[in-house]
């Protein structure tokens, strides 16, 4: 699901077929996602361990115009 939403930001339209298939489940959820996933085994265990602003920021889409990567041991900005 969470790579349908990646895909859908990217907007391709060359698209293998797992890709497509990711695109369409998360599509085809709608409102449903954030609900979904935070009904997951591993969002509750961290909702359990009082990590629940992690929790919603990992389930709110479109919070960031960085993406990051690890460079050094360290993520960075790019």
């Amino acid at each position: 699901m969470a790579a349908g939403g990646i895909i859908a930001a990217l907007g391709r339209a060359d698209l293998s077929p797992e890709a497509r298939a990711a695109l369409v489940l998360y599509e085809s959820l709608g409102a449903q996602r954030a609900t979904l996933l935070q009904s997951s085994s591993s969002a509750l265990e961290l909702l359990e361990r009082g990590y629940a602003d992690d929790v919603a920021l990992c389930l709110a889409e479109d919070a960031s115009q960085v993406a990051c990567r690890l460079e050094n041991a360290a993520f960075r900005a790019v």
